[in-house]
């Protein structure tokens, strides 16, 4: 026997239900991009641990990240284009600017502490 159809209302509030979810999950977001602007921008030495970023694609942590403002600025080339990949900034330039787009992005001053 088939299931009796939802009445018109509980879709609409499924729907809706479904927005909200989508909401919080962009808030999230915000809130924890927020929450690393706060952080790195008390960066005052070189040696200070960075808060991994997540990737724009997954949410998930990027897990090739510099654990300091020393590392990213020793990364090589390669590793800095796939860093400003995953975090949706631009690859454009030689490797200095690519360096300073990864410190920009991270919410770093542009010339290293």
């Amino acid at each position: 026997m088939a299931a009796p159809a939802l009445p018109q209302e509980l879709r609409e509030i499924r729907g809706q239900i479904g927005e909200i979810r989508g909401q919080i999950g962009e808030m999230r977001e915000q809130i924890w991009e927020t929450k690393n602007l706060v952080v790195t921008n008390h960066i005052s030495r070189p040696d200070q641990p960075l808060m991994p970023l997540r990737s724009i694609t997954s949410n998930e942590p990027i897990p090739f990240f510099p654990n300091t403002a020393n590392d990213l600025q020793r990364l090589p080339d390669a590793t800095t284009i796939d860093l400003l990949r995953a975090l949706g900034g631009p690859t454009d330039g030689n490797a200095s600017t690519r360096k300073l787009h990864l410190r920009l992005q991270y919410g770093l001053k542009e010339e290293p502490v």
